[in-house]
């Protein structure tokens, strides 16, 4: 009978301390607490310093930035970057700063003008172009893949000058 009431009890607790859980941090979604919220509840000291590096290491990620799209003139392996261009890389930069096991994928293509050689060798080009740049703005070179895959895979209708225009670009994405 004694051993049942203590199993019992144990259950119970498991019970509370289960029912707890999924209230704070799967209803309310409020598992991490700050280290405010520690201090207000009498904890001082070792304890508190615990509390503030779990609070650090618990911050939000950066969110993964967007694709970056960079668009080349006809027969050009080089393009003028804008500040949008420079904002996004930065973002990447930073991203990649703060997460581990990450690179940028960089990848060049082409219009269907010229020959499939002509085509992949600008591509490759338009994708070192942009390498270069995430190399200068201080982004390790072993963080960056570059493809180039000529007039594969278009975005737009290659029969007009603006669907040419759409798809001479390299797209730059966090993998």
């Amino acid at each position: 009978m004694k051993n049942t009431i203590v199993f019992l009890g144990c259950l119970l607790a498991i019970w509370i301390v289960g029912s707890a859980y999924v209230y704070v941090c799967k209803v309310r979604m409020d598992c991490g607490m700050q280290s405010m919220e520690v201090r207000d509840a009498g904890m001082t000291g070792m304890n508190v310093a615990v509390a503030d590096s779990l609070a650090a290491a618990q911050a939000p990620a950066l969110a993964l930035p967007g694709k970056l799209t960079v668009y080349f003139d006809h027969g050009r392996s080089e393009c003028e970057l804008d500040q949008d261009d420079f904002k996004q890389m930065g973002l990447f930069k930073e991203y990649l700063g703060s997460a581990t096991g990450h690179n940028i994928l960089v990848t060049g293509y082409a219009d269907n003008t010229g020959s499939a050689a002509i085509n992949e060798k600008i591509s490759n080009q338009r994708a070192e172009f942009m390498k270069r740049n995430l190399v200068d703005m201080g982004i390790p070179v072993a963080l960056i893949t570059v493809s180039g895959k000529g007039e594969l895979e278009p975005v737009s209708d290659n029969n007009t000058d603006e669907g040419r225009a759409l798809n001479r670009r390299t797209e730059l994405l966090i993998h």
